[in-house]
C-alpha cells in the first residue's frame, strides 16, 4: 500500500499502485510504501518514517446534571417577578380608568 503525505507530514491519501511521483512533487507531496495497512487519518510522516498519531485526549465527560448559575437564575427570577407586578399594575390601571370613565358619565360627555 502506498501512502501520500503533504508538506506538513499529514497523510492525504493512499492507493494500491505506485502514484505518479512527478505529479506529487509539484505539490510538495511524498509517497511512502508500507506492508502494513493504516487508516490515513491515524498516521503521519515524521523524519521519513510512517508514525501512528498519538490518541486524542479523551473529552471531559459532560456533567450528569446541567450546571446552574445561581446569580443568573436569581436575576431571571427577579425579572419574572417584576414582569408579573407590571402586568398586575397595568390591569389595575385599566380597571381604574374604566371606573373613572363611568363616574364621569362615560366617554364623550
Amino acid at each position: 500500500m502506498f501512502y501520500i503525505f503533504n508538506k506538513e507530514g499529514q497523510c492525504v491519501g493512499s492507493c494500491d499502485c505506485k502514484p505518479n511521483t512527478d505529479d506529487l512533487a509539484t505539490r510538495g507531496e511524498t509517497v511512502m510504501e508500507a506492508e502494513q495497512g493504516y487508516a490515513i487519518d491515524r498516521i503521519l510522516l515524521e523524519q521519513g518514517k510512517i508514525k501512528e498519531k498519538p490518541p486524542a485526549p479523551a473529552a471531559e465527560p459532560m456533567p450528569a446534571e446541567p450546571v446552574i448559575d445561581d446569580v443568573r437564575l436569581a436575576a431571571f427570577e427577579a425579572m419574572a417577578e417584576q414582569e408579573a407586578r407590571l402586568i398586575a399594575q397595568g390591569e389595575r390601571l385599566t380597571a381604574l380608568e374604566a371606573e373613572l370613565s363611568t363616574l364621569k358619565g362615560g366617554e364623550g360627555k
